[in-house]
């Protein structure tokens, strides 16, 4: 989806996600529904604003999308979707970048220094304080 589009359904998705005063979350599916757009769309432009609008602790659970000041909502969010972005990486890592090296021994030294120290900086990001 164009960049302008996002910011468009982010602006007309935006007043619909629960505040942290209001109580429950909304799904993706409700969004869609309301908005007759995909479910797809709808999860791209909560990528938008998680990327646009950092001034609102935007979480995600099972149960939908809200904005959150709670500490355990955005802790839980965080080491939620920090899991899964480290268990991305060391896929991404060990499935893809290391067999590319084709046992090019500096190759192979260069890309796994570069996974470990990107791989304990993401460990740190996730477990700093946020409150």
């Amino acid at each position: 989806m164009a960049r302008s589009k996002l910011a468009y359904w982010a602006a007309i998705i935006h007043p619909l996600i629960p505040d942290p005063n209001t109580p429950g979350s909304i799904h993706v599916r409700e969004l869609a529904q309301q908005l007759g757009i995909c479910g797809a769309y709808v999860r791209e432009v909560m990528g938008y604003m998680k990327d646009n609008y950092p001034q609102y602790a935007l979480v995600s659970s099972r149960e939908g999308y809200r904005f959150s000041t709670t500490r355990d909502e955005v802790e839980e969010c965080v080491e939620r979707l920090g899991g899964a972005l480290q268990t991305g990486t060391r896929r991404l890592f060990t499935a893809v970048a290391l067999p590319a090296t084709n046992g090019r021994t500096r190759k192979r030294t260069a890309v796994q220094k570069a996974y470990s120290t990107a791989a304990g900086d993401l460990a740190v990001a996730i477990q700093q304080p946020l409150f």
